[in-house]
């Protein structure tokens, strides 16, 4: 049974596991202005709890009356037990349109996980496919603070959010192999690309809040290449980024080892370069046209490298 009262703001209290829980003062302050000029419109939901009333519906109304100077709201009160009282407050979270997508995710996971629903109740319920579901959910268990503010902040749009998701958002101890230099992930103990028993591993970053740094403000292709970019340098793409032919130098003549070694010194300088690229893309594109085609040189000569490395191991081959 439901009813519309006036209900003094001091006898309602907000529920304190709210999705969302991110309310933009600069909206709260808008919307205080417009009570004040207009009225409060509508209603707000509640229901009776421990001799107060407990909010359901209107969180961010609520908060914009008490910036407005009001003392009372009308509401609507509803008889819910606590499971219909919180599967309410979700539904409703969800289908606005100010809720943050990890937000969303959580909301989706809890009505699965605590009230016994499938993907398919939930998404008919809220108006969403399964896909979208579990989406929300994978941002909700995997976008690190840093990623979520960054989107919060405009810096990378839903797409890049999604993809940067994917990256793990913890410390990883990747190492690099002693004799060819593949990287490989954390947790192998014998490269994969010579059998070469791995030294101990050291810290080098968080991959999902390095490739965030380097996305901000950059287009959604830019942010895909700086994320296999990243995988690579963590040993977490399918090919992982390897400086070295993977022979021993005694296995190659003396031409392929002295390409070889010359190959190795550039991969390692071009190396540096991408990392510094990603930090430093406003100066790039600053450089004139003389320091681009000195650019486009240095590519030709690794190109050229790579030519003369192909030549000397076929010319090897067809001499064994």
């Amino acid at each position: 049974m439901t009813s519309i009262t006036t209900i003094p703001i001091a006898q309602i209290k907000p529920r304190e596991d709210q999705p969302r829980q991110h309310f933009g003062t600069e909206g709260i302050d808008q919307l205080a202005d417009s009570i004040r000029a207009q009225g409060f419109i509508g209603q707000v939901t509640v229901r009776r709890s421990n001799g107060s009333f407990e909010l359901l519906a209107g969180h961010r109304r609520r908060l914009a009356a008490i910036k407005a100077g009001l003392h009372e709201l009308p509401a609507i009160v509803v008889d819910l037990d606590d499971q219909a009282a919180r599967e309410y407050v979700l539904l409703d979270n969800l289908n606005r349109e100010d809720i943050w997508p990890w937000e969303e995710g959580a909301g989706f996971a809890e009505l699965i996980e605590k009230h016994g629903l499938s993907a398919a109740a939930v998404g008919q319920k809220a108006g969403r496919s399964v896909a979208f579901i579990d989406g929300r959910i994978d941002l909700a268990d995997n976008a690190g603070d840093k990623l979520k503010q960054a989107y919060i902040d405009g810096k990378v749009g839903l797409v890049a959010l999604q993809e940067l998701s994917k990256l793990p958002c913890a410390n990883l101890s990747p190492v690099r192999c002693p004799r060819c230099h593949k990287i490989n992930a954390e947790g192998i103990v014998r490269c994969e690309a010579c059998q070469y028993d791995l030294p101990e591993a050291w810290v080098v970053g968080n991959p999902q809040e390095e490739a965030t740094s380097a996305a901000r403000n950059r287009p959604v292709a830019a942010v895909i290449t700086i994320i296999e970019k990243v995988k690579g340098g963590y040993g977490l793409s399918e090919t992982p980024v390897q400086t070295s032919l993977g022979f021993s130098d005694h296995q190659l003549s003396e031409e392929v080892v002295r390409a070889k070694s010359e190959f190795e010194r550039r991969l390692e300088a071009i190396g540096r370069l991408d990392t510094w690229a990603m930090e430093h893309v406003e100066q790039l594109c600053q450089l004139t046209g003389d320091q681009l085609r000195a650019v486009q040189s240095q590519a030709q000569v690794l190109a050229a490298v790579g030519h003369r490395i192909t030549a000397a191991v076929e010319q090897e081959v067809a001499r064994r």
